[in-house]
């Protein structure tokens, strides 16, 4: 489920190491850019902190 509906891969599918889920992007009251996701190993919910390297992208450059 994303803000902006541009999944890369089908609710279910099975990914593996470099596979791009998504693509983040904000519409209505978001504050910024985000995509949201969730991870099942073996059909149990998990959280992904223990199985992916989690990161925040960089804060974009906004000109004045």
């Amino acid at each position: 489920r994303s803000s902006d509906p541009k999944l890369a891969v089908e609710p279910g599918a099975e990914v593996k190491r470099g596979d791009v889920l998504g693509y983040a992007g904000e519409t209505g009251r978001a504050n910024g850019p985000h995509l949201h996701w969730v991870m099942y190993v073996n059909g149990v919910n998990v959280n992904p902190a223990q199985w992916v390297k989690l990161q925040a992208c960089a804060k974009p450059r906004r000109g004045r």
